[in-house]
Formats: C-alpha cells, structure tokens, sequence
C-alpha cells in the first residue's frame, strides 16, 4: 500500500513538472518570437540610445534578439542591481561556460 501511495505521488509530481515545463516554455518563447517582431530592423549600433536613463526606453541585447525592459522593475534607471546596463549586448555576461 505504502509503494503505491509513493508511485502515485511521484506519478502526480511528474505530472505537475511536465505541465509547467511546458507552459513556461510556451510563454518564454512567445515573449521572444514578440521582441523579434517588434525589433525587426532594429540597428545593433543604435542600441546604446535605449539606455533606460532620463526617461529613454531600457533595451538589452541577449543572443542577437532585443529585449525591451522598459517597464520592468528590476530595470528602473537602466540599470539590473547594478550589476548590468541597459543599451548593451549582455550575451557574453549572461552566457555560463
């Protein structure tokens, strides 16, 4: 009785994993399919004028696609907690070898 009980909690855990996988997944890849057809055209040398400062718009560039932060909270000023900036490529500080 107790293996069943745990295979059917282990069975309702991989259920619940798989669901929010999937539905994260789905709307991490929506908001990126999003910024490329918002920024398509969009010039990489322009990118520092989005530097969130003195009320600009707070874009970043992460894998060659442009993300618009500006109405995030963790991006007020441009900055990430001081430790990134808006208007930059943050692939190679964000990129884990």
């Amino acid at each position: 009785m107790l293996l069943f009980i745990k295979l059917l909690f282990f069975g309702v855990m991989l259920t619940l994993a798989l669901l929010a996988v999937t539905i994260i997944n789905k709307r991490m890849r929506q908001q990126a399919s999003h910024s490329r057809e918002k920024n398509d055209g969009f010039r990489i040398k322009d990118l520092s004028n989005y530097d969130g400062k003195e009320g600009r718009p707070a874009y970043v560039l992460f894998r060659k696609v442009v993300y618009d932060l500006t109405n995030s909270p963790q991006w007020k000023g441009g900055s990430h907690f001081g430790e990134h900036a808006a208007g930059e490529d943050l692939t190679s500080a964000l990129i884990i070898d």
